[in-house]
Order: structure tokens, then C-alpha cells, then sequence
């Protein structure tokens, strides 16, 4: 008894000490009970928490894996040992951990909540997500769910979700510093930015020196384009915590907008020391390295945007007819695979970036491939008739079985594009020639009649583009330009709010609208034209793809594809691009856009440029 109660007074001494965060000397005197209780539950589970703490994760798994031993029935010693192998990297053995533990304790939502914190880490938030709400059931209310399943929800690009989350917390605990920060965060992916702003202010008042909250104060500022507060708030953020990634991350993409590129890729390369695996990091300097024109070292970066592409399949996988094609990438796999093969090339993002990757279909079917399209349903028409393609079907359709498959935003990669080596044979689109027919009737006989030049505008792209608010521009700006001796077709079936009164003081604007019913009648527009004018959206992909004649007009931190400072692209070689010298400034743009078209309508009219050939290969 006496040795029996001597164990017990060295086991709560070195209990004690272990509190006291002294673990080393309790993981000594733990050892020395140890050693005489070597089956003891109690000395080896606490051992192992003191030896994971100390960071001997090794040793922690190894004397925890005996706790488990002794005792397999006890969930806390299966929840001790599968957190010591998550923080070891043992993320499938930490996985069937907590289920062991969940499985054994089937009332308790804390192994669903550790599980769910793993999930979390491995960037799998769906799962995640699942685990939070299951935890939530068994305990209606819990803070750490509802908290867990609102940074889930941002993970997950819901917002508003989040934001109701949030304030499930924040009516229960209004001082949950996590929940306040998160909300505001969800606030400024909302768009919200004002009241986000205003929150982080209101959340630095009591802890001004808080590293994410400067971080997240600078994204709000951000959100209202006020880009040099946004990159203040991001430098002192780095200053009090230099490792803090996330920072790293924002400040890279205010600089970006600033078109400060090179200081963009330092950022985002430091982020790289610190975790090599950082997707966004990986993706990001892609686009820089890709907007500064460097394709061999930015193209293999490109490929980490798998990670969000893995994320929107899981969220809503392609339908398809058979079991799923092996991927084909061309620097893994010699392109003589393809010679008799079947190869599915598959849309990820807009209509343009759809229209520009197609044209790497003919190169793969020359290489002997019998290369099918999955792509947006209102592109499904028009790319039947893209060189090489052998079968087009509709996203969200059934897809054939194929041997192998490849995103088309990868084919760059797959085939060793560079700057100087782009598959450029234009046109490889072209407009169907009944649907011009059909067009020229439904514009009236005066399209025929009309000898003035034909020029098409866009105005705007798509409203849910990361970059619409700098890239689109209010069609009331246009108006001066159409002052000029031409007619002017719109080519976008859409108004946004306050451009139906604008189209109403613009009566020399044809507007087709909703006539436009998918890309076969823009197409037949564009085909109808002598000139494009338009922002940076898909109506210049298929101008470009056409080899029609257009002038595009880009903001000052341009999309990757139309590079730095040049005003022709590589990619399409029948276009002019228009850029801001300054950042907002359309003013400067729209007076250049309006001389060179002044002196190209002069010269039409005076006989010197005949029609659209001319304005092809007048560059002023």
C-alpha cells in the first residue's frame, strides 16, 4: 500500500508540474512512476499529453498507442492519441482516431469537434462542415460548432451563411473575439465593406496590436478599392506577425492592383518558405509570372488551382456516362498517347477563357486524339465548328466515356506554350452563315443599305467577375463616342441597373438584347461588324478567335492574358488594347479611343482603308 500510495503522490506531482507547464521535469518524474505501473492507463495517457506537448510527437504517439492498448475502451485515450497523430502528419491514423473515440462516446461532441478542426486544417471543408453540424446535434448550441461551421462557410465562399452563424454566437457571447472578427470578414465577402470597416475598427480599439484583425481591416479597405490603406494595414499587420500567411496573401493582391507585380512575387515566394504547399500562394504567382509574360516558370505554378477546382467538382461533379477518364498533361504524358484516343477538354471558368483554350483542340487532334468539348451550353453551338473538335456536349450533360481528359485551361502547360509559341492560327471561330443571314434581316435592310461603318460594343461582362467593378464601364460613359459618323451595334443581350435609362439618351445604339440568345448570334454580330470596341470580356475572346477587328479597353492591373504595357496580344493578333495609365482613370483611354477611331473613320471615308481588313492592320 505504501508503494501503491507513493505513486500516487509522484503521479499528482507530476500532474501538478505539467500544469504548471514545467514538462519537462514532469516528464521525468511521469517516467519514474512509470516504471513501476508499466500497465498503468492513467501514467501513460498523461505521459503522452505531456511528451505531445513538449513537441516529441514521435514518442507521444508511441506511449499513447500503449495507453489505447491498456485501455481500448476509453475514447479519451483514442481522442489523446489520434490529436498526437495529426500534429505528427498522420492524418488517415488521426482520422479512424476520431471515429474510434466518436464510435466509443456516442453523447460527446468533442471527438466530432477535433475531427472537424483536422478536417479543417487539410483544407477539407465539406467534410469538416459535417462533422461541426454532427457535433452541433448532440449538443445543441455549442460556441466551437456554430463557430466552426461559420469559418467553414467562408471557406466555402457562403458568406451570408456564415454571417447568420456568426450572429448565433455573438447573440449568446457577445464578446467571442473569433465570431466578431469572422463576421466581419463574412461582411466584407458580402460586399459589405463599409460595415466590415467599420466592425475590425471597433474590434482594434481593444486590441490594436491584433495581427488578423489589421490583416482583415486591410481586405475591407480593399473591398473599397482604397488600395493604399489596404496595403498600410497589411505592412503593420506583417510587422507585428511576419509569418502571418494570410497577410502575405492580401498584401501580394493589393499590389497586384497596383501593378507593383514584382513586389506581388516576393510576397507570395516568402509565403512559399513558410509552406511550400500553399495552394492560393501557388496560384497567385502564377498570375503574376504569367502577366509579366514569363509561361515557363508561371504554367506549372497554374496547375495549384486545382485545389479550388477540386472543391467546386466535389460541390457539383460532372455528369458523365461512364467511370472517370485518366488526366492527361502533356509534360507527364508524351502527346503520342493521344494518337487513337479519345480526350475530353473540359471548361473551368468564364466564356472567354473557354473561347481562348479552344483552339488547342486542333493541335491535339493533329497528334491523332479525337478531342471532345464539355463546355458552357451557350458556347455548345458555336465550337462545333473549331478545327479538331469531334463532339461538343453541354456542361451539366451526360459526357461520353473518353480514354483521357484535361481542363482546357491547362492545355498551355500540356503543350509548352510560351510567349513566342502560342497556337495562334486565326480565325479557328467562325459565324454560321445562315444565322448572319438570319441577323442582317433582323437588323433590317439598312444594315445592307447603310454604308457608314459597322462598329459593335460591350460595355460590360459578367457582374459575379472577381474584377467587374474595374474592368466594366456605365454605358453612359460611351456616349460621346457614338457622336461619330458610324452605326453602332450593341453586343451584349444584358443592361444593368442604370443602363436601360442610358440606352434611352443613345438612340444611335442598336440594341438587339435579348434577340442575342447564345454565342451564335454574337458571332454572327461580330461577323456583321468592320470594328469591336469592349472591355475586357468574352465578346473580345471572340473577336479575337474570329480575327475580327477589336479595340479593348483594360484597366490598369489587366487579367493575366493581355500581359504588361503592349498594345497588341499574342493570343489574338486582329486586336488593339486600349490601357489605363492610371488606375480609374477611362477618361484617358476613351480620349485615345476616340482619336484613333476619328482617324480610322476619316480614312474609311476617304477611301484610303477599305473595309475590315484595313482596320486589322491599322495600328495607330
Amino acid at each position: 500500500m505504501k508503494a501503491n500510495r507513493a505513486d500516487h503522490e509522484a503521479l499528482e506531482a507530476a500532474t501538478d508540474l505539467h500544469k504548471a507547464g514545467r514538462l519537462a521535469e514532469a516528464e521525468a518524474l511521469y517516467r519514474s512512476v512509470l516504471r513501476a505501473n508499466r500497465n498503468s492507463f492513467a501514467v501513460l495517457h498523461r505521459l503522452g499529453i505531456c511528451l505531445h506537448q513538449g513537441g516529441n510527437l514521435a514518442e507521444a504517439v508511441r506511449v499513447l498507442g500503449q495507453a489505447v492498448k491498456v485501455n481500448p475502451s476509453e475514447a479519451l485515450a483514442h481522442l489523446s492519441l489520434a490529436e498526437a497523430q495529426r500534429a505528427a502528419h498522420r492524418h488517415e491514423e488521426a482520422m479512424a482516431g476520431y471515429q474510434r473515440a466518436a464510435l466509443l462516446a456516442p453523447r460527446d461532441p468533442v471527438p466530432h469537434l477535433a475531427r472537424a478542426a483536422a478536417l479543417e486544417e487539410l483544407q477539407r471543408y465539406d467534410e469538416a462542415m459535417g462533422s461541426y453540424r454532427q457535433a452541433e446535434r448532440l449538443e445543441p448550441g455549442n460556441l466551437d460548432a456554430l463557430v466552426g461551421q461559420g469559418n467553414c462557410s467562408l471557406l466555402l465562399g457562403q458568406p451570408a451563411q456564415a454571417l447568420t452563424l456568426f450572429d448565433r454566437v455573438l447573440s449568446r457571447q457577445p464578446e467571442h473575439a473569433l465570431a466578431a472578427c469572422n463576421r466581419a470578414v463574412a461582411l466584407t465577402q458580402l460586399g459589405r465593406a463599409e460595415e466590415a470597416l467599420a466592425a475590425f475598427d471597433a474590434l482594434l480599439v481593444q486590441r490594436p496590436k491584433d495581427a488578423p484583425l489589421l490583416s482583415n481591416r486591410g481586405n475591407a479597405l480593399f473591398g473599397l478599392d482604397r488600395l493604399e490603406e489596404a496595403l498600410q494595414c497589411q505592412e503593420q499587420a506583417l510587422q507585428l506577425q511576419p509569418n502571418l500567411l494570410s497577410a502575405q496573401i492580401s498584401r501580394a493582391a493589393t499590389l497586384i492592383l497596383l501593378n507593383r507585380l514584382e513586389e506581388a512575387r516576393s510576397c507570395l515566394d516568402r509565403v512559399l518558405v513558410v509552406n511550400p504547399q500553399h495552394a492560393d500562394a501557388h496560384r497567385d504567382r502564377a498570375m503574376v509570372l504569367l502577366t509579366l509574360g514569363r509561361f515557363e516558370d508561371a504554367l506549372p505554378e497554374f496547375e495549384w488551382r486545382e485545389a479550388g477546382l477540386r472543391r467546386l467538382e466535389a460541390a457539383a461533379p460532372p455528369v458523365r456516362a461512364a467511370g472517370a477518364p485518366r488526366r492527361w498533361l502533356g509534360p507527364l504524358h508524351a502527346i503520342e498517347e493521344l494518337r487513337g484516343k479519345s480526350l475530353l477538354l473540359t471548361n473551368e471558368q468564364g466564356h472567354g477563357d473557354t473561347l481562348q483554350f479552344v483552339r488547342y483542340a486542333a493541335p491535339l487532334a493533329a497528334a491523332g486524339a479525337q478531342v471532345v468539348l464539355r463546355v458552357q451550353p451557350a458556347l455548345v453551338s458555336l465550337l462545333q465548328r473549331v478545327p479538331g473538335v469531334a463532339a461538343v456536349v453541354a456542361e451539366g450533360s451526360a459526357v461520353p466515356a473518353t480514354d483521357y481528359a484535361c481542363p482546357l485551361m491547362s492545355l498551355p502547360y500540356a503543350l509548352g506554350t510560351t510567349l513566342t509559341a502560342i497556337p495562334a492560327p486565326v480565325p479557328y471561330v467562325s459565324a454560321q452563315p445562315e444565322r448572319i443571314e438570319r441577323w442582317r434581316a433582323e437588323l433590317g435592310t439598312g444594315l445592307r443599305a447603310d454604308a457608314r461603318p459597322r462598329v459593335g460594343l460591350a460595355w460590360s461582362g459578367s457582374a459575379g467577375h472577381i474584377n467587374d467593378r474595374r474592368r466594366s464601364i456605365a454605358l453612359a460613359r460611351w456616349a460621346p463616342l457614338l457622336e461619330r459618323d458610324a452605326r453602332f451595334i450593341a453586343l451584349q443581350p444584358d443592361l444593368r441597373a442604370g443602363d436601360a435609362a442610358a440606352l434611352r439618351d443613345l438612340p444611335a445604339l442598336e440594341f438587339p438584347g435579348e434577340r442575342i440568345a447564345d454565342f451564335e448570334d454574337s458571332a454572327a454580330l461580330v461577323a456583321l461588324c468592320d470594328l469591336v470596341i469592349c472591355v475586357d470580356t468574352a465578346v473580345a475572346h471572340l473577336a479575337g478567335a474570329m480575327n475580327k477587328p477589336a479595340w479593348v479597353l483594360l484597366p490598369f492591373a489587366p487579367d493575366w492574358r493581355w500581359l504588361t504595357e503592349r498594345g497588341t496580344s499574342p493570343w489574338y493578333p486582329s486586336l488593339r488594347l486600349f490601357r489605363q495609365d492610371t488606375r480609374g482613370d477611362w477618361d484617358g483611354v476613351f480620349a485615345a479611343l476616340a482619336a484613333a477611331l476619328d482617324t480610322r473613320l476619316a480614312m474609311m471615308q476617304q477611301g484610303a482603308v477599305a473595309g475590315s481588313a484595313a482596320f486589322a492592320n491599322a495600328q495607330a
